[in-house]
């Protein structure tokens, strides 16, 4: 199995909806997953600080601290992660004026990528997801969105795409079944199919950009 490089939506999301020892499981069968240093302040320093989150922090806090979370840093990073940051936010101009749409987090899952080879980044947040996957998706979507002239700097994107060729992005949804599809459910035996369809609908309330449509796309599947 591939190197996930995950972002802190997915990560929170899978957490949130008690679906967190899919990793584990995923884990046992050969994969790897990386998170740049942002993502754990994210997802663990952080959250720490408030009560609500801690118990979802703490259980992530765990899974860095059983090696299924493999934090990477790399001297490099920053640099990488200001170039990015640079370029993506130029890629969607507003009425001749630049769009902020990246974040550090997600910035610093893109240079890790970059940097280090790798393919596969799961992430639940919509914006990053199309900006990897379809640009023009997104364009067409902030078009709907503005009253005033959205336009793309070509320059600016082909420099953003330039090391992330072959990427493919996966959101905690369909991370989840393909733990699904190796067995992670098999313990529910001939309700395996129910359990994934309710995981997947309570990713989807914690934040997981996956549509109605899409769900209903699983639902046929089973």
């Amino acid at each position: 199995m591939p190197e996930f490089v995950c972002d802190s939506s997915s990560l929170i999301s899978l957490s949130e909806t008690c679906n967190i020892d899919a990793l584990r499981f995923l884990k046992a069968s050969g994969a790897r997953f990386v998170i740049p240093p942002s993502v754990r302040d994210e997802i663990v320093t952080h959250p720490l600080q408030v009560r609500r989150l801690a118990f979802s922090a703490m259980r992530l806090r765990k899974l860095i601290y059983d090696k299924i979370l493999e934090v990477v840093e790399l001297p490099n990073l920053e640099r990488e992660c200001q170039t990015i940051l640079a370029l993506a936010n130029k890629v969607i101009n507003v009425g001749g004026r630049p769009l902020t749409i990246l974040q550090e987090g997600e910035v610093e899952c893109l240079a890790l990528m970059k940097l280090k080879g790798f393919k596969t980044l799961v992430v639940d947040e919509k914006t990053t997801r199309l900006l990897v996957e379809s640009p023009q998706t997104l364009f067409d979507a902030l078009t709907g969105e503005y009253d005033e002239d959205v336009s793309v700097d070509e320059t600016a994107l082909a420099g953003f795409k330039k090391g992330l060729e072959g990427a493919v992005v996966l959101r905690s949804a369909e991370l989840l079944a393909v733990s699904a599809d190796k067995g992670f459910f098999k313990e529910y035996g001939s309700a395996s199919r129910d359990a994934l369809s309710a995981s997947l609908y309570a990713l989807q309330n914690a934040g997981c950009s996956i549509s109605t449509v899409e769900l209903g796309e699983y639902e046929a599947l089973r």
